[in-house]
């Protein structure tokens, strides 16, 4: 596979992964303004987002460590 190839799908892989999170991000926020708005507490879900949030950044680490640690997975197969 070209390299221009991979590029361009890691490319698009990301930025479909970034879009998710923002509209992700974007749905909770209005579902919170939403249930505060009819006066229930929301501090305990946000407390729970910030926990789930951690332990997704602790899961993800080793991935990301992985992924940049491989000479392959960089565009042309170089390394650094």
């Amino acid at each position: 596979m070209p390299v221009q190839e991979q590029i361009h799908l890691r490319t698009r892989t990301i930025s479909r992964v970034i879009t998710k999170a923002i509209s992700l991000v974007v749905w909770l926020l209005a579902i919170m303004m939403i249930l505060g708005t009819v006066v229930i507490n929301v501090t305990p879900l946000i407390a729970s987002l910030g926990v789930a949030a951690l332990a997704l950044g602790f899961a993800a680490q080793n991935i990301i460590r992985d992924y940049l640690d491989d000479p392959s997975s960089r565009p042309g197969g170089q390394p650094g």
